[in-house]
């Protein structure tokens, strides 16, 4: 049961990152704050959601498919690892009011 998570796991957190950076990179500009600041808001909950969940994962042992798993977590470290990173990831993944470009 454990071994589909541990090939998941990884692409929901790529998918996380990427999804985060990506409304990041479209929303940024000048008018972000057009609209009661709705690209932010939006920016803001979604990095929230996945906040939250790294969040659960690293202070519960409770995963979102999987439940309270502390075996998951002492078998594999790196997965608690891997959530305080993201945490950290989508805390830096809001529109700002410069111009953003797909590359540096």
């Amino acid at each position: 049961m454990t071994v589909w998570f541990l090939f998941t796991f990884p692409l929901f957190v790529l998918w996380g990152i990427l999804s985060a950076y990506t409304l990041r990179i479209r929303f940024s500009g000048e008018k972000l704050w057009d609209f009661l600041g709705v690209k932010f808001i939006v920016c803001m909950i979604f990095n929230s959601v996945f906040g939250f969940v790294y969040f659960r994962i690293v202070k519960f042992q409770e995963f979102p498919v999987l439940g309270f798993r502390p075996d998951l977590i002492a078998d594999y470290p790196l997965i608690s690892y891997i959530a305080i990173f993201c945490i950290y990831i989508h805390g830096f993944a809001f529109p700002v009011e410069r111009e953003l470009r797909w590359w540096f």
